[in-house]
């Protein structure tokens, strides 16, 4: 059976999220710092009545981080309590991608890592990591 990701790059990696766990794409979004937030949440922004806390994977996953530009597009999760997105420097594309092709995330990972991506898919574009949707909305310490 094949399932569709929708991916995007953080730096030169691909990130991808089950595209029915995925509400929407926004672009051009200005955020809200939060004050004595957590490192990774990058701020807030209000889409359409919504307050959505805004997720820097490059700081929750402990990457090399780089200045924000001061405009941003993010990816919406579906949820029906938390209201969260993650920063997506490039919206990638909408793959198709069989149950066969993913693999756990492995051992190699750090654990900070680990704990968010739930595969690892080998396509013909490289390495995606597969984000585990659920973990993402109820954060972490």
């Amino acid at each position: 059976m094949n399932r569709e990701f929708l991916t995007w790059y953080v730096g030169e990696q691909i990130y991808g999220l089950e595209l029915h766990r995925c509400k929407e794409v926004e672009k051009n979004l200005r955020l809200t710092p939060v004050p004595n937030a957590k490192t990774y949440i990058a701020g807030i922004v209000n889409l359409r009545g919504d307050v959505v806390t805004v997720i820097d994977l490059r700081q929750l996953l402990r990457k090399q981080t780089i200045e924000r530009p001061e405009r941003l597009q993010i990816i919406r999760l579906k949820s029906t309590g938390t209201q969260v997105a993650v920063i997506a420097e490039k919206i990638d594309d909408i793959l198709s991608i069989a149950d066969e092709s993913l693999e756990p995330a492995g051992a190699h990972m750090e654990e900070q890592e680990g704990y968010y991506i739930q595969y690892v898919a080998i396509t013909k574009k490289g390495p995606i990591l597969i984000l585990n949707s659920e973990r993402l909305l109820a954060g972490r310490n």
